[in-house]
């Protein structure tokens, strides 16, 4: 049995672990590979190196004291995405995200951390 890839992981609701309009972010590669965090809606997650502040700490020098935050609209049934770094943000392994501007982004999505291993789908 051929085992399929991590960043090939289908995004499915159960990974959302079935919350009403709830979203979920997977870790797919680094550190924390095989995390499933659940997002209320409303509720930013905050990715970057401050252990204080943020809920996801990336330890790597590349990444900001706060690098991004990620919300789940339940409205849309989509992810508000906002980079605030020095380093970046690349999205579906296409090009960086543009600094300073919120996008809405869909389940299966794929956010690359300031080109470190730090990988993370939407799910």
């Amino acid at each position: 049995m051929q085992e399929e890839p991590l960043s090939e992981v289908r995004i499915t609701k159960s990974l959302a672990m079935n919350w009403d309009h709830a979203g979920a972010i997977v870790a797919v590669s680094g550190p924390y590979i095989g995390l499933i965090l659940r997002i209320r809606p409303g509720r930013k997650i905050y990715f970057g190196r401050d252990y204080n502040e943020m809920d996801i700490v990336l330890e790597e020098e590349t990444i900001s004291r706060c690098h991004c935050w990620i919300e789940y609209d339940d409205t849309r049934g989509r992810y508000l995405f906002y980079d605030c770094s020095k380093n970046g943000v690349t999205l579906n392994g296409g090009e960086r995200v543009q600094k300073d501007t919120i996008l809405y982004l869909s389940r299966g999505d794929e956010l690359q951390m300031a080109g470190t291993d730090h990988i993370f789908k939407l799910g």
